[in-house]
């Protein structure tokens, strides 16, 4: 009974090797091909649109802490730095050359 089913594995393993079957089998390359018109806009009419920055501004600062440099007052809370304008605080860079005694 074992060599029965030893035989008829060894033949499904053989024929199964010995058949080729390729599922990309293509003969026919042809390529469609569409010729499309171009259109040329005067320089004239392009116009060049920059981004513009979005500012963030918050009525209030939790634990703020206020820094003081040549006359400007700096809040620094959540890791930004902001300056107080028309009564909103403003995120901001510091200006070149603006030292804080530690680091936050």
């Amino acid at each position: 009974m074992k060599n029965i089913y030893k035989t008829i594995a060894l033949s499904i393993v053989l024929l199964s090797g010995i058949t080729e079957v390729t599922a990309q089998n293509r003969t026919s390359k042809t390529v469609a091909t569409k010729k499309v018109s171009v259109k040329k806009v005067p320089s004239s009419k392009v116009v060049y649109k920059t981004p513009k920055s979005k500012v963030t501004t918050v009525r209030t600062l939790p634990n703020k802490t206020n820094i003081k440099y040549n006359g400007q007052n700096y809040y620094y809370s959540n890791n930004k730095y902001y300056t107080y304008s028309q009564g909103h605080y403003v995120n901001i860079m510091p200006k070149v050359g603006f030292k804080i005694g530690v680091l936050p």
